[in-house]
Formats: C-alpha cells, sequence, structure tokens
C-alpha cells in the first residue's frame, strides 16, 4: 500500500503508519523528529511538504548542510512530488539569480549558508514562508547557520520540522536545538516502537579485541615517558590539575588558555616554556595513540613529518625538541625495526573476505580516523582477491595528503554503487551528508567517543536488509576509552529522549502554558529532563495516565480497585525491595515455585528480574543463560528487567560477552529487554505489562513453547563466560551438543579457533559449576 496525496506521484512512496502518525504531529506545531538512521526521515518531510504545499500559499524550504545532501533531497522531492519543481540553491548559483529563482519559486532546496547569507543582505524574505525543514537539525547549536534562520523564522510563525537521527546525550544539547529552531514538540521512534518495529532490519554488532604488539609497547613507553616530563611542566606553570591524570581534552583546554594569553599580548619567559610543552604534549599524544589503535604504518608516516618539521629551518621549537630527545630516537628505531603491522590490519582481511565469499554482491565500509591508516588499508585490501576498495576521504589538502573534490566524491560513490568498487575505505565524511547507498558491512577500524558519529556509522548498514557491523578495539587502550565514552553517551542520549517523549505526551495533555507563543525555552526543556522528586514522579504518572484515558497506576490501591490485583511471584522475591513498590501501585503478590519465571504476567507473558550487578555476574559465570531458556520454554513472551545502573564502586565489569548476550536475547530468542533505574521504575514497568495484557486474577504458570533445539544449544553455550555466537557455533560444530561442550578439558576446548588458555579455563570452571549445581 502507497501514500495517497494529490500532489505526491502514485506508487512511488510506500505507507508505513509511524510516518504518517509522525507527520500528522509535524503539520499541527514546529516539530523535532528524531528518528533511527534508514527509517525515512525524508519520507516524513515528503508528506508535511506535500500537505503544506496543497493547503497554503506560502513557499516550502528544505535546508540540508552539504551540497551533496542539497541534491539527493533535492532529486528525491523532484522523483515523488508532481508538482512543483524542485529549486536547488548552491554557493555555486550567482546570488543576483537566486533572488529571481526564490521570487518565482515555491520549493527551495538549499544549504544553510547560502540562506543566511542571502538573508543577511536582503535578497530574500522568511515572510512568505509556510514551512522550513531543518534536516541533521542536531547541527542548529552554537554559530551554525541554523541558527539564525530557526530564530528568525520563528517569528513569522511559520511551520518548522527538525530531523534528525541522534540529536547527543546531553539534556542541555538537546534543549538548545529546540529552542534554537523553536520546536514545541518532539516526535521520537526508536527500532522498539510498535509502530516502526515491523519495518527494521537486524543489524549484529561484533566486538573484536586484539592485543598491541608487545614491540610497540616498548615504543609506546618511551614516548610515555616525553609526554609525563610535559605534563610535570604543565602542572607547575598551573595549566594542568594536579590532582588527576590529563586527558587529551584537558590539553586542549590548556593550549587554548596558554592562546589566548598570548594573542592578549602577554609575553614572559614562563609561558613561551608552557606553550611549547603544551605543543610537544600534543604531538607525543597523539602519537601514543597511533601506535595503540592504528599501528606501524600510520606512525611511521606522522614520525616522518615530525622528523622533516625538526629538520626544517624555522620549523615548530616542539619539533626541534624532539628530534633532539633521546628517546624519541630509540623510539623510531624500535619503530623502523619492527616486521608485524597492528593486529587489526591482520583481522580485517579474513573478515572481509568472508563477507564477499558469502555474498559476492556485497558492499562494504571500512571507516577509519585517520588518512595515513585510510592509505594503508587501501593499499594492503587492493592485493587481496575479491576485494575492490576504494579511498574516500574530504576535500581538504595538506602537502602530500590530496582531498577529494565534491565532483572526484560523487564519482567514487557512482562506482561504489555501480560495483566497480565494493569496500569503500573512508575517514568521517562518509558518516553523513553523502548519498552513500546502504551496506552489507560496516567495519570500525577503531571506536569513536561521539554517540552521534557512532550512530551515523552504524546506520550505513542495515537499511533495506539485515546488516552486520564490526568494531576493533585494541585492549587497554584509547580504543576501550573511546568505546565505553561512546557507548554510556548513546545510552544516555536514550534515556533523555525517553524520558522526553514521555513528558512531552503528558505536556500535551494539559492546558498551555500561560505566554507560550514560540515554542519551549530551554529553561523548560531542561526541567522536563530533570528526573521529579518522588511526589512529582508520582503526579506525572497520574497525568500520564489521564492524558492517555488510562487509569493510573495508583488506582489500583486508591479506589480504582477495592482490592489489590493477585501477582504471581516466585518464592526467592520475597526478600526482594520490589515487593513493597509492587504493593504501592496496588498489586499482591502470591508466592509459588515457578520454574524460569520471577513474576508471571499472564499465560503468555513472564518476567525474569535481575539487579544489574547480578545480571552481569550471571552472565559472566555463565549461569544465567539456563534459567532464561526455561523461562523461553515456558512462555511465548519472555521478558527481562535488569534494574540499576552499574556505575557504583565494585561493579562487577560489563565486557564484549555481556553486549553478544544481550544481542542474542533481543534477536535469536525474541526476548523483551527492559531496563529500569529502581524498583519503583520496575512495579511501573510490571503494571504496564499487567494492563496491556488485560490480566485477571491470578495468573497461570505459562504454556510451553517450542524453541528450535539448536538454537536452545546456542544460546546455552552462549552463555559461558567471554563466548561469543561465533565462538559459541565454533564450539557445538567441533563438539557435537552442550554435553560434548561440559565433557571437554580446557586442553580440548583450546583447539577450537579463537580459544586461548584464559578462555578455555573460564568456560571449564563454568560446567563444572553447572554439574555440581545439578
Amino acid at each position: 500500500m502507497s501514500v495517497e496525496h494529490e500532489l505526491i506521484r502514485p506508487g512511488t512512496v510506500e505507507e508505513r503508519d509511524y510516518q504518517v502518525n509522525i507527520a500528522k504531529a509535524a503539520l499541527q506545531e514546529p516539530t523535532l523528529v528524531v528518528l533511527p538512521t534508514g527509517m525515512g526521515k525524508t519520507v516524513v518531510a515528503l508528506i508535511v511538504i506535500a500537505e503544506t504545499l496543497s493547503k497554503k500559499t506560502g513557499k516550502v524550504l528544505f535546508m540540508a548542510p552539504t551540497k551533496p545532501l542539497v541534491e539527493q533531497h533535492a532529486k528525491f522531492l523532484r522523483d515523488h512530488l508532481l508538482k512543483p519543481e524542485p529549486i536547488m540553491f548552491t554557493g555555486e548559483v550567482n546570488p543576483s539569480k537566486r533572488k529571481d529563482m526564490w521570487g518565482s519559486g515555491r520549493l527551495v532546496v538549499s544549504t544553510p549558508q547560502v540562506i543566511e547569507n542571502d538573508l543577511d543582505e536582503e535578497r530574500i524574505s522568511l515572510d512568505d514562508v509556510s514551512l522550513i525543514v531543518f534536516d541533521e537539525a542536531h547541527r542548529a547549536a552554537g554559530d551554525y547557520a541554523y541558527v539564525s534562520i530557526g530564530k528568525r523564522f520563528s517569528e513569522t510563525g511559520g511551520l518548522a520540522l527538525g530531523m534528525t537521527a541522534s540529536p547527543g546525550s546531553d539534556v542541555a544539547k538537546i534543549a538548545e536545538v529546540c529552542e534554537n529552531l523553536g520546536m514545541t514538540n518532539v516526535e521520537i521512534r526508536s527500532e522498539l516502537d510498535e509502530d516502526v518495529v515491523k519495518y527494521t532490519q537486524d543489524v549484529k554488532m561484533e566486538f573484536i579485541g586484539v592485543g598491541m604488539p608487545e614491540e610497540m609497547g616498548r615504543v609506546t613507553y618511551l614516548l610515555q615517558r616525553i609526554l609525563d616530563e610535559q605534563f610535570v611542566k604543565l602542572r607547575a606553570y598551573g595549566y594542568l590539575d594536579p590532582k588527576k591524570p590529563p586527558t587529551t581534552r584537558d590539553l586542549l583546554e590548556a593550549g587554548k588558555v596558554i592562546r589566548a594569553k598570548l594573542d592578549s599580548g602577554t609575553k614572559n619567559f614562563h609561558l613561551f616554556q608552557a606553550a611549547s610543552a603544551n605543543s610537544l604534549a600534543m604531538k607525543i599524544n597523539h602519537g601514543i595513540e597511533l601506535a595503540q589503535t592504528q599501528g606501524k604504518g600510520a606512525l611511521e608516516g606522522y614520525f616522518d613529518k615530525l622528523v622533516k618539521q625538526g629538520q626544517e629551518k624555522g620549523g615548530p621549537k616542539a619539533s626541534r625538541d624532539l628530534v633532539k630527545d633521546a628517546r624519541f630516537q630509540q623510539a623510531r628505531t624500535l619503530l623502523y625495526a619492527q616486521q608485524r603491522e597492528h593486529p587489526k590490519l591482520e583481522k580485517i582481511i579474513p573478515i572481509l573476505k568472508s563477507q564477499f565469499a558469502s555474498k559476492p554482491d556485497s558492499r562494504a565500509i571500512v571507516f577509519t580516523h585517520y588518512r595515513d591508516t585510510c592509505d594503508i588499508l587501501t593499499q594492503r585490501l587492493s592485493s587481496v582477491d575479491g576485494l575492490r576498495p576504494v579511498r574516500f576521504v574530504g576535500q581538504s589538502s595538506k602537502g602530500e595528503d590530496i582531498g577529494l573534490n565534491q565532483k572526484e566524491q560523487k564519482e567514487i560513490i557512482e562506482r561504489f554503487r555501480a560495483g566497480d568498487h565494493n569496500v569503500l575505505v573512508a575517514t568521517s565524511i562518509a558518516e553523513e551528508g553523502l548519498d552513500i547507498p546502504t551496506t552489507d558491512l560496516v567495519v570500525f577500524y577503531e571506536p569513536v567517543p561521539s554517540e552521534i558519529r557512532t550512530i551515523q556509522r552504524r546506520g550505513r548498514t542495515g537499511r533495506r536488509q539485515a546488516g552486520r557491523v564490526v568494531m576493533f578495539v585494541t585492549r587497554d587502550t584509547k580504543d576501550e576509552a573511546y568505546f565505553w565514552s561512546s557507548r554510556k553517551k548513546e545510552m544516555q542520549m536514550r534515556r533523555e529522549l525517553d524520558s522526553l517523549r514521555r513528558k512531552l505526551r503528558v505536556r500535551r495533555g494539559l492546558p498551555e502554558m500561560p505566554g507560550h507563543k514560540t515554542g519551549l525555552t530551554r529553561g523548560q526543556l531542561e526541567d522536563m529532563l530533570t528526573p521529579q522528586a518522588p511526589n512529582e514522579r508520582e503526579e506525572l504518572a497520574q497525568k500520564v495516565a489521564e492524558a492517555e484515558g488510562q487509569k493510573s497506576l495508583g488506582e489500583f490501591s486508591k479506589g480504582g480497585s477495592k482490592e489489590p490485583v493477585p501477582l504471581t511471584a516466585s518464592a526467592s522475591m520475597a526478600s526482594s525491595n520490589l515487593v513493597g513498590a509492587l504493593a504501592d501501585v496496588g498489586f499482591s503478590l502470591q508466592l509459588d515455585d515457578l520454574d524460569g519465571a520471577d513474576i508471571v504476567i499472564s499465560p503468555r507473558v513472564a518476567v525474569a528480574f535481575r539487579t544489574i550487578d547480578a545480571f552481569i555476574d550471571q552472565v559472566n559465570e555463565g549461569s544465567l543463560s539456563k534459567a532464561l531458556a526455561k523461562l523461553r520454554q515456558g512462555y511465548a513472551h519472555p521478558v527481562l528487567i535488569v534494574q540499576g545502573e552499574a556505575e557504583g564502586k565494585g561493579s562487577p565489569k560489563v565486557n564484549s560477552a555481556t553486549f553478544d548476550f544481550l544481542g542474542d536475547l533481543l534477536s535469536e530468542f525474541e526476548m523483551t529487554v527492559l531496563s529500569t533505574t529502581d524498583a519503583s521504575q520496575t512495579a511501573a514497568a510490571i503494571a504496564s505489562l499487567h494492563r496491556q495484557e488485560g490480566a485477571k486474577g491470578k495468573a497461570g504458570k505459562g504454556r510451553q513453547t517450542t524453541l528450535d533445539p539448536g538454537g536452545r544449544q546456542m544460546f546455552l553455550v552462549q552463555g559461558l563466560p567471554n563466548v561469543s555466537a561465533t565462538i559459541a557455533e565454533r564450539l557445538l560444530k567441533r563438539l557435537g551438543s552442550v554435553e560434548g561442550v561440559e565433557d571437554a578439558s580446557a586442553e580440548d576446548l583450546m583447539e577450537t579457533a579463537g580459544i586461548g588458555r584464559v578462555i578455555a579455563e573460564g568456560i571449564h570452571t563454568a560446567m563444572r559449576k553447572r554439574r555440581e549445581e545439578g
């Protein structure tokens, strides 16, 4: 079924409930749309544009950050709208011609910089604009052109539509975007929403940990000694905190302060010494990062540049000092003597070969942060049969490092689309703003600390069909720090967006705020995103329920129901603080001996409950899979609720096995996983599940459902310590069954590819515990 509208070409746009629902909301008030990459934000814009053009007489302005993206959107609108013909503005169009085109056109697609310049020069006006679409709306911060345009347009009372896949993890940033664009509504969808889930594709995430070569460890040791000396100097001069280890950000901030003093005319010996120490620290810090995360080739190239700078007449003092340092010279000698490249380079080749062996017409993108690594990878992959890689970088050129202009970028993308190249080796330029075809495989050569960039990279796969993402992480290096930083920010962003969505739904059920005309202020949005005290939470829950036309949770015990609602729970729940929280929302627990479940919602739905620490411990020990397998066998819709946050001192360590385990729960075993912060939130989640099921009285103990035996075996084996899906598959293939794995000695286990002594002994110990526990 396709979207039907008088201005949309028949049969060109598939009708999806969530896109239509979002578009309807966006037509009512200025709206920020947050939708996962690949879920059709542009289709939402198309529907809103078509309806605006048919019902209003003003213009529509569609803005995107880059010229290639402007061209992409203009083509999309041309292909899907019957009329009017979209007009494209870029800096290449003569300003006087743009003025004439603006006067005669109704649909303009442009970069924001062009629009801002034309507004400043009074060549155009926004007074006759009915709708503005801001693509990649998360850019609406600071001095970016979206900000001034958004503020001017909000004064006209026109309709604004912002679109993004990743507005950021910071509450203030989300609020700032909404304020700058005059947004009074936020429409958020995730891959798990009811009206979205049937359109999503599975994206399999794989994390591959590698160790840094021992020889490179000696190089980094020498560099670290030089770096530590610079830290001592900067602390002595007062530019670094003496109480904590400096980070890259600390060095950048110190550099800003030093430059500001120099720019203000301050001149003294200590300031010049601090400037030199900071410059040298930045260079060495970068070298250590290359050594840890990129390897021999990238670091050699960087060392060569430093030596060239240090030997040039009038070259930077920091470089001159560095090349004279005996430790740098020794590090350089050790580096050049090395034979081995970084393990990532060794591991990426079989991953790509396997992908193209299983699907020869695949497309893959390899993302790397550094151009030198991009060159090394492209050259190395070119020698592998079946791989046709191409280098893809930005436009800037520096010395011998030549960039690609937009025409060259476009040609490479078209050759990639046609299959002339099947591997795009790209820097951050490929993350957004270019019409790159969807791929089967995305490889992160290293993690990036930004949650926005991580989401954008990941979004290059899994759009029209299942996708795969592989991320390399060098253990005990900055790779790990960046990995956890990005993951934490992404989880925080999802929590903030979910919180904002709930609170905005409440807001829509309440009277408009006095004096509220041009959208929420940043303060109002920040207030909405700030956790409430318990009494405020109760009031908020009451308003949510009233807005949705449902009973509040409190009504179960406050007159809405004369008797508490009975709920069957495992005897092990008797000592849990969840008992009191469930009583507060109107439940009374009836304890029973349940097999696998902790709480039974209905004959179809049952819940396993774990605190976050218990969950991580049991995953690492390998004991959780057995209990959840029973839950999956007994109930058609099993739910795992994990309560709390593993951020306290002494919390168990989350590792890649934890995420592999979660991935299998969500995908292969179709188990819903809910995360809650405390007992009251867990109780609210259980009450919501109970209400949705419409269960009355004592729920049954469930019915047996059939689970594929092979899948059950995979599930059990993957629950073992540090066993990923790939290793579980290899173990079962070689040893035949769970029993075979259980009976195998550590030496037998080590014969399986990917299993060393530590993992083998961990599996052996976990299996022995299982036997002892019966």
